[in-house]
């Protein structure tokens, strides 16, 4: 159980300092899609699809204005 509980807080502790670190700044997260201001044609997905993935995904297209869609 010590064990668990201080992995789970080595785990905020290191997304709490990514949240603060300049470089993440440029980066919006919607779920497991992330879009970052330095390419804005490009969304990357990095996590899995759950019920939620299809509103954060067109959050993702609506902070990524300059991305191009293949048909």
């Amino acid at each position: 159980m010590r064990k668990l509980l201080r992995s789970a807080a080595v785990s905020a502790a290191l997304c709490g300092m990514t949240i603060v670190s300049p470089a993440a700044a440029s980066e919006k997260a919607f779920g497991p899609f992330v879009v970052d201001d330095a390419k804005p044609d490009v969304i990357v997905m990095n996590g899995d699809i759950d019920v939620g993935s299809a509103l954060n995904f067109r959050r993702a297209l609506h902070a990524a204005p300059a991305l191009n869609l293949l048909p």
